[in-house]
């Protein structure tokens, strides 16, 4: 879970222009938020070149909720946030709950965690290291096939981490300057 001591909006609120993205248009309200999180998704996407233009933007196509997995533990997601908001811990600091009450079937939920899907920000693994066809790096960062080029960040991680990657990254980079210094 991704707790938030923030009231994002409910449906209405964010059918009228409430933008998550947009902290001048959240509520003007007291309020909370738990954001079910893939943590690990099997959903994988990819990047690549829209043309041989460099100036092009690349393709992104992230592929979230591809796999059945994914869906299904943000499903099981929801119904424990829901647990968790409706328990009598939370009572006290809960005036109102925005989550669709009217939604009554899986699929109706599953409609709603398509509508307000939040990715974490965290991408990795477009330059895979290891070996084999899909990989880019070896275990000591040198992209594989050229001289002298090595790449020292998280998308050299084959996959997700557990946790935040700054502290990963921040150890590929001291990793890839030993590795050049010796």
């Amino acid at each position: 879970f991704h707790f938030a001591p923030a009231h994002l909006g409910n449906e209405k609120e964010l059918a009228n222009g409430a933008d998550i993205y947009n902290t001048d248009t959240y509520p003007k309200t007291d309020g909370f938020t738990i954001l079910p999180s893939l943590i690990q998704p099997k959903s994988r996407g990819y990047v690549a070149l829209r043309s041989n233009n460099p100036s092009d933007a690349p393709i992104i196509q992230p592929n979230y909720l591809e796999e059945e997995s994914d869906r299904d533990l943000l499903l099981k997601g929801f119904y424990k946030a829901k647990a968790v908001i409706e328990s009598n811990a939370f009572s006290p600091f809960t005036k109102g709950i925005n989550y669709p009450t009217k939604y009554m079937s899986d699929d109706d939920i599953m409609a709603h965690i398509r509508k307000t899907l939040e990715c974490i920000y965290h991408p990795v693994g477009t330059c895979k290291m290891g070996i084999g066809e899909l990989s880019v790096v070896d275990s000591q960062l040198r992209v594989h096939g050229i001289e002298n080029l090595r790449v020292a960040d998280a998308s050299v991680m084959p996959q997700i981490i557990s946790g935040n990657t700054n502290a990963a990254c921040i150890m590929i980079g001291e990793r890839c300057a030993y590795l050049i210094e010796n």
